[in-house]
């Protein structure tokens, strides 16, 4: 029997170290909770270690430059010349932690 309750004890270690360590890709970041609030622990790319069931992973978002286009628009001049005006904007997220902590709706917005 002991080796038998060995075997679980090591495979339930195993679990545990395995689900602490995160792989976070390159040009991404992530927001670690602990407990439930935000702590200030930010992941950056690279092999990363949390403490399982009280660190957790909320939110990971790249941080490369991203493209939103916007569509054209129809539009008339102060001398009554109709144009269309088309744009593209470049933007990308400079520091995670402010839109994701200071807005509900970060997640809605920026997914892609």
């Amino acid at each position: 029997m002991e080796p038998f309750a060995f075997l679980i004890a090591l495979i339930f270690g195993g679990s545990i170290a395995a689900s602490s360590v995160k792989i976070i890709n390159q040009s991404d970041e992530a927001l670690v909770e602990t407990l439930g609030k935000y702590s200030g622990k930010k992941l950056t790319p690279g092999l990363s270690f949390i403490v399982p069931f009280l660190d957790k992973i909320v939110y990971k978002q790249t941080i490369r430059e991203r493209v939103l286009d916007v569509p054209p628009q129809q539009c008339i001049t102060r001398d009554n010349v109709s144009i269309s005006v088309d744009a593209v904007v470049y933007w990308r997220i400079v520091d995670l932690e402010k839109p994701t902590t200071k807005s509900r709706t970060c997640s809605r917005q920026w997914s892609t």
